[in-house]
């Protein structure tokens, strides 16, 4: 199983949930900031064992069935204090006289481990939990749990601080901050079942290379007038949904751009063809952009369209953002995102958004990664069709 794939997606793709109940969960999840497969439990949607086996197979590590929790070792909560185990939301389980084992249900708690590690003066591994049984057990095995959880969760409601970073300011209309990376990746190794998966935590895994064949060049397209190329926002699981609905490339960004104007202000979704950069949409530009542009004009550009090259962060940090300003009439932006969406191993779509002037990056872009996935398993659907 590909570790960059998210559960939500696993789910569908293994025919355990439909994209509506995934839109459903997804939905709640927005309103209660609980994670994807406590949602689904929530709604029925899905068994407590059944999630256990996915997360499991997701994140390479054993899962501890549900009521097991419950039997923690007091020697292993005695060597994680409660302030660590209540920010990380861990609970200390196992301690076998060399490694620590702690139960997890986010995975993106096993990029913290290392402090645990250092903390516990001991080799740390990770078994996978249910949410609720992982809080149901700190309130038990650390008395004062429930007043540090309290503590965390209204500095978090109050907008002072996301995961110890600031929270950014967005566009409006405003929207609830998602939960999870933009194009982060666990590369975790398979251990066997019973033991907890050692604490060897790497980076994002480099993107196997795609042996497809290519797709057919696509034909001249005529060009389209500027008030026809203006997207507006629309409901982004909306836009998301009727992403199946497409009937080609083109369409497919038009609907990304709607939904991506919930998080940007202003988006540029770019029809990448063998001479030319295509405009499919833009929303937010006080100036209408040129309908294309040459590839020979944008060479920067030109350049990554043969690889993954997604950039999300400070504008400046990214060659690319001066021909984005220059040649589609974008003023400077502090911050950009741009993505490519690949069919085939081909990049069809470049998408560049930013917010201007504001500095603050989103903590968590789990939204706007559902998005460009389903975009990229529609693209051959479409094509294929």
């Amino acid at each position: 199983m590909a570790a960059h794939e998210t559960l939500g997606l696993l789910l569908v793709r293994d025919g355990v949930i439909s994209r509506p109940q995934l839109y459903d969960a997804l939905r709640l999840q927005r309103q209660n900031n609980r994670l994807l497969g406590t949602c689904l439990l929530a709604l029925g949607y899905l068994q407590p064992q059944t999630l256990l086996q996915i997360l499991a197979r997701q994140l390479s590590i054993p899962a501890l069935p549900p009521g097991t929790l419950g039997r923690a070792s007091p020697m292993a909560v005695a060597r994680v204090p409660a302030e660590m185990a209540v920010r990380l939301r861990i609970v200390p389980f196992s301690w076998d006289g060399e490694m620590l084992g702690v139960a997890v249900a986010d995975g993106r708690a096993l990029n913290y481990l290392h402090e645990v590690a250092v903390q516990a003066q001991a080799a740390v591994g990770a078994y996978v939990a249910l949410e609720m049984e992982i809080e149901a057990v700190l309130r038990t095995v650390y008395p004062e749990a429930s007043l540090l959880r309290e503590a965390r969760d209204a500095t978090q409601t109050s907008g002072v601080e996301l995961n110890g970073r600031p929270r950014p300011v967005r566009a409006e209309p405003q929207h609830e901050i998602p939960t999870r990376n933009f194009g982060a990746a666990l590369g975790l190794e398979e251990q066997p079942p019973g033991r907890p998966a050692a604490s060897v935590i790497q980076g994002a895994p480099p993107r196997a290379p795609i042996h497809a064949p290519p797709p057919p060049a696509k034909p001249p397209t005529a060009p389209v007038a500027p008030a026809e190329r203006a997207i507006v926002r629309d409901g982004f699981y909306d836009a998301v949904e009727n992403i199946y609905q497409a009937a080609n490339p083109h369409e497919v960004g038009v609907l990304m751009g709607q939904a991506l104007l919930n998080y940007f202000s202003k988006v540029l979704i770019l029809d990448v063809n063998s001479d030319c950069l295509e405009v499919c949409g833009f929303g937010g530009m006080a100036t209408p952009p040129p309908a294309s542009i040459p590839l020979t004009h944008v060479p920067k550009i030109a350049a990554t369209l043969n690889k993954r090259a997604i950039a999300y962060g400070p504008a400046e940090s990214d060659n690319r953002t001066t021909e984005f300003y220059s040649q589609f009439k974008l003023p400077a932006a502090a911050t950009s995102l741009i993505a490519p969406v690949v069919d085939g191993g081909k990049v069809e779509l470049l998408v560049y958004a930013d917010n201007g002037a504001v500095a603050e990056l989103y903590e968590d872009l789990h939204d706007v990664e559902l998005l460009f996935k389903e975009a990229e398993t529609a693209l051959p659907i479409i094509r294929g069709g």
